[in-house]
């Protein structure tokens, strides 16, 4: 069918002519004034289109079949370009997001995706700040007669030239001169939803991501310079040429042929764009010493001679500012307010280390997690928002895009609003940074968003505290730093008055690892909301357990408060970490992670919410008290687990340990099957025990792995991995290395993996734990030990992660929840008999499925 339908395509008769001149003689009687494929408009439009890249995406030549100038009463002017098909099915096609597709197949073949690209060159090289798309097609039906087709789409700068289908445009009608306002109204009425805009910014922030991998790839790639430049040396190169290409007031803007290519030391390529980039920086008003400080790290990169030297006639820095000109820039021309320089910071530190990057725990907090925390701080056009450690000024951006928006959205007077955004800009946002090559990240990050750069200060924020009425903090602070990077958060609360703070830190540091801050904090703010997220949260930088803590400034905490604690750990987010791939693939909505978003500060807030993925009915959400100590922030301190294990929890155990010795377990299955499964059917009642008074608890020795001789058979090398019951290895067994004794429960410490161990054992860690039972101390079964191993796991699972493990300290008051007998006392036959039940469950299974997979070997 598929090569009939492709067959048909190609015999039938195009009749785009036809098309043509029917819609041309509608303009005719319309009284609309229109110019042909050739014919000139005015030399705006015209040059644009000479310049933009053409439908095959080369230099120049763009004619579009049909073009029209509309101007209304109010000499709005309205440029209008169209498009002519002449065949079935080639109005329009639409890519797999359900966008107009703008491949270059898609361009040429289809009528609307055609206009759509013209309307994208004019607005991009002229003055133009609105444009209207008309796709048109026609073909002959099976009768004979003519059936034709019109599409109509506006494009704008405030819209971000986002399409945007005209539903009530469907002919030329309202582009007569009589109906030009009704028109005007209609396109008045065209704005981008939410959903629209954040759809946008993903898709410009996926393409910012492969356009700067593709040009990174072609400096690693490239022999001569891929040793020539650090990973900092081309960031500041990236940035460099970005703002050497961004418009000047006044003045022309630079092109790939003004870069010639000489070698002199006073006139080449690298000096031409270094001082472009000092008058770009002055035409934005940057300070005197924020100019220098870039100036200063761009020069040396712009004036090595192997970046302006020509190859062939042309220099590298031609090549690479070409390529960012096509490529990167169009991003810019927008108001998405999109973190720049982090994205480039991220996207380059994905190939080599930043430099400082080790050593000072530069992690940039994603743009989505700088927006929810500026939302959860109320942040509004009134607001003054503070970062001390800023980095590259994520939260800041994310900060001003939210307070621009409500500046617009509640300030009607033109003037009014233009003062107000000044002041937003110019007072309204703060941020410190010590490091020098993130701070002038920060400096270039927020001149290139429309400069919001004249409170950023290069300084030590705690040893120079910054003088700023915040009424907004929002932070990520280095966790190596006092407090887990409290220290920040209890400077800044303590100069605030009136507002909120929200941070993102190590969530042990609320836990009794902050030192003595948290306890300082409570003193003068609250604690509003705890929020743990997800584990992988900045996958492939770091892997670190954190939680957002909200605070409300200048209202000491009193411990009737109730806190909103939230088990975030499940966002929505599909997180992955492909060098090459962009953010479409590393980072991908899987499970509604929009809706959570929103969910989630609809309920710190205290908002009404139209999902219910966080409740206190389905255990996600807390509202609880916590003491003035400080050291029980988390989630998990206040969760009331289900400790009585399930019939799941137990089969999850015994699968485990049936996995590395389920042959010798299928040779008995014959015997007694059946027999012992009615006790999964019998109730029961439990009890919590104190580990410490069923256990004899101990930190098991501390073997490398370096000092065991592998072998195939031998003593059990165990470590904290999940599977295999814990056994790494075997090992040769050695008098000289001590060995922990079997019959035990293992706990895995770093990352609570438990298991029963029959053996004796070597162990990898003296983190992990043994836990004897004192009843049965050298004669513990495995029955019983498969049972509570996954009693134990069940108990410790809703308390200890990664990054808060657990501890021969900590286990001492941990309780694990037993079946028992009437007396109270443990009820250790119902538990062998329960496992040996599942055990036979299990097996059972298993042979039915090795059954059915030798019948037909057998046959």
């Amino acid at each position: 069918m598929e090569d009939l339908k492709k067959l048909e395509i190609i015999m039938a008769k195009s009749v785009e002519e036809q098309v043509e001149d029917i819609f041309k003689g509608e303009l005719k009687k319309l009284k609309v004034k229109y110019f042909t494929k050739t014919e000139p408009i005015n030399p705006s439009i015209d040059n644009a289109l000479k310049k933009g890249p053409s439908k095959a995406n080369k230099d120049g030549g763009n004619f579009p079949d049909i073009k029209v100038f509309l101007e209304t009463q109010n000499q709005r002017r309205i440029p209008v370009m169209i498009e002519v098909k002449g065949l079935k099915n080639k109005l329009i096609k639409l890519d797999k997001s359900k966008n107009i597709d703008q491949s270059t197949a898609a361009v040429t073949g289809y009528a609307v995706n055609g206009a759509v690209h013209y309307a994208k060159v004019v607005l991009q090289h002229s003055d133009y700040e609105e444009v209207i798309a008309v796709g048109l097609n026609g073909y002959k039906k099976p009768d004979g007669s003519l059936e034709t087709e019109f599409q109509a789409f506006y494009l704008s700068r405030n819209n971000e030239l986002y399409p945007k289908l005209l539903d009530d445009v469907t002919d030329f009608s309202l582009f007569k001169e009589t109906n030009l306002e009704h028109l005007v109204d209609l396109l008045d009425k065209v704005n981008l939803s939410e959903e629209e805009l954040e759809k946008l910014k993903k898709e410009a922030e996926s393409s910012l991501e492969k356009s700067i991998q593709k040009i990174h790839q072609s400096l690693y790639d490239d022999v001569i310079l891929k040793p020539l430049l650090n990973t900092d040396q081309k960031l500041y190169l990236f940035c460099g040429l970005i703002m050497a290409a961004l418009p000047i007031k006044d003045v022309a803007n630079l092109t790939p042929a003004d870069l010639k290519g000489n070698k002199s030391a006073r006139n080449n390529d690298g000096l031409t764009l270094y001082t472009r980039i000092e008058e770009f920086l002055k035409d934005r008003g940057t300070s005197d010493e924020k100019r220098q400080i870039i100036l200063n790290l761009l020069g040396n990169i712009f004036n090595n001679s192997a970046l302006y030297s020509p190859t062939n006639g042309e220099s590298k820095l031609r090549n690479l500012y070409t390529q960012v000109l096509n490529d990167i820039i169009p991003h810019f021309n927008s108001n998405l307010h999109l973190d720049f320089t982090g994205k480039i910071f991220n996207k380059l530190s994905e190939w080599a280390n930043i430099s400082t990057d080790l050593v000072n725990d530069v992690v940039l907090t994603p743009r989505y997690v700088t927006n929810l925390m500026a939302q959860l701080a109320q942040t509004s056009k009134d607001s003054y928002v503070l970062d001390s450690a800023m980095g590259s000024a994520g939260f800041l951006v994310s900060a001003l895009e939210i307070m621009l928006q409500d500046a617009k959205d509640s300030i009607s007077d033109q003037e009014a609003l233009q003062e107000k955004i000044k002041k937003i800009k110019s007072e309204q946002i703060c941020g410190v940074e010590i490091l020098d090559t993130i701070f002038m990240l920060a400096v270039m990050n927020m001149v290139l968003v429309g400069d919001g750069s004249s409170n950023l200060q290069h300084s030590d924020s705690l040893r120079n505290p910054i003088n700023f009425p915040a009424t907004v903090f929002l932070l990520n602070p280095p966790y190596s730093a006092d407090g887990k990077g409290f220290n920040f958060v209890e400077q800044a609360l303590s100069k605030m008055q009136k507002g909120f703070a929200c941070v993102l830190i190590q969530e042990s540091a609320g836990a009794g690892n902050g030192g003595g801050y948290p306890k300082k904090i409570l003193k003068k703010s609250s604690l509003v909301a705890s929020i743990k997220m997800p584990v992988d949260l900045f996958s492939g930088k770091a892997s670190v357990q954190t939680a957002i803590y909200l605070f409300e400034a200048g209202k000491p905490h009193n411990q009737d408060n109730l806190v909103t604690f939230v088990d975030f750990s499940e966002d929505g987010y599909t997180r992955m970490n492909r060098r090459k791939s962009g953010q479409d693939v590393n980072l991908r909505d899987t499970d509604d992670a929009k809706g959570r978003y929103a969910e989630l500060v609809a309920r710190i807030l205290n908002k009404k919410t139209s999902t219910a993925y966080f409740t206190e009915a389905n255990g996600k959400l807390i509202r609880d008290t916590i003491s003035l100590t400080g050291k029980d922030w988390t989630f998990s301190q206040h969760a009331k687990p289900d400790t009585e294990p399930t019939l799941e929890d137990f089969r999850k155990t015994v699968k485990n340990y049936l996995s590395w010795k389920l042959s010798e377990i299928i040779q008995k299955e014959s015997n007694s099957l059946g027999k012992e499964v009615e006790i999964l059917n019998k109730p029961c009642s439990w009890r919590d025990f104190p580990l410490t008074s069923l256990f004899e608890i101990a930190n098991t020795e501390s073997i490398l792995k370096s000092q065991i001789l592998p072998s195939e058979i031998g003593i059990p090398y165990l470590t904290a991995k999940e599977g295999d019951n814990s056994i790494a290895s075997y090992a040769v067994e050695d008098n000289n290395l001590r060995k922990d004794k079997g019959h035990c429960v293992f706990i895995g410490g770093k990352t609570l993996v438990v298991s029963f161990q029959e053996s004796d054992f070597y162990s990898n860690d003296s983190h992990n734990l043994t836990l004897h039972l004192k009843e049965r101390k050298d004669s513990l079964k495995e029955d019983l030990g498969l049972f509570l191993a996954g009693a134990v796991y069940k108990s410790l699972k809703p308390k200890y992660s990664w990054g808060n493990s657990i501890s021969f300290k900590k286990i001492q008051k941990d309780t694990v929840s037993l079946p028992v007998k009437d007396n109270g006392s443990p009820d250790w036959d119902y538990m062998e008999a329960f496992i040996r039940a599942i055990k036979e469950l299990i097996v059972t299974e298993v042979v039915k499925t090795l059954n059915k997979v030798s019948k037909p070997l057998n046959r």
